[in-house]
């Protein structure tokens, strides 16, 4: 189950939601640990490979971009893969990891929602995780981790960030460190816990890179 498959398994996806005459196609469950079912199964191990604030990750981040509202430039995948890499780095993960961040439209995001998670609208943000957290070794390959995809709505980002009055950029990169948390097992919607920890990482994640919400910028 390479990551090149899941990769054009997302694409087949998303592909066959923007054909008008198409029936959605399913893919097995199984592969598909939803965020709104995965359990609170605890955090990450330690970090045994690498100290935090090191340079020595090398993960890998594919992009996909089904849609026009925003721009996804080089500029802004920078930035996302900046933040992928510092919640990992929070989260002490001990491994590189892939994951797969996929730009959409309202319209495709909410097919998504229908079909996964049975919620009938669209949402800002999908999490499709592939393991709880906890890497078991059949997950680990020449020490990188297939961490699972995230999928964006750019029509939902773009409103939100108009919304609370700050850049696309902050709003893009919450939602990837939102995600994110969900890749490696939290789930605020089944845990209070991690719902006060989930926020509060995002904080300080994009407060470490600069990116505050509107009124709480430095003075």
């Amino acid at each position: 189950f390479s990551s090149a498959w899941r990769s054009s398994a997302l694409a087949s996806l998303i592909l066959s939601l923007s054909q008008v005459h198409c029936n959605i196609v399913l893919y097995k469950k199984s592969s598909w640990l939803m965020t709104n079912t995965t359990a609170n199964v605890g955090k990450s191990k330690p970090n045994t490979m690498w100290p935090k604030g090191t340079n020595n990750m090398r993960n890998k981040v594919y992009f996909s971009n089904e849609q026009k509202t925003i721009s996804v430039d080089m500029n802004l995948k920078k930035l996302i893969r900046q933040t992928i890499k510092n919640a990992l780095l929070q989260e002490n993960f001990a491994y590189n990891a892939e994951v797969s961040v996929t730009f959409v439209t309202d319209e495709l995001i909410h097919e998504i929602n229908r079909e996964h998670r049975h919620i009938d609208r669209p949402t800002d943000v999908l999490s499709f995780p592939l393991t709880d957290g906890h890497p078991e070794p059949e997950d680990i390959l020449n020490g990188m981790v297939m961490l699972g995809d995230i999928v964006i709505s750019g029509d939902t980002a773009l409103r939100q960030s108009i919304e609370y009055g700050h850049s696309i950029e902050r709003e893009v990169c919450f939602l990837v460190v939102h995600s994110m948390l969900h890749l490696l097992g939290y789930d605020h919607e089944v845990s209070k816990d991690d719902e006060v920890y989930m926020n509060q990482s995002c904080e300080n994640i994009l407060a470490g890179m600069g990116l505050f919400r509107a009124g709480h910028e430095p003075k």
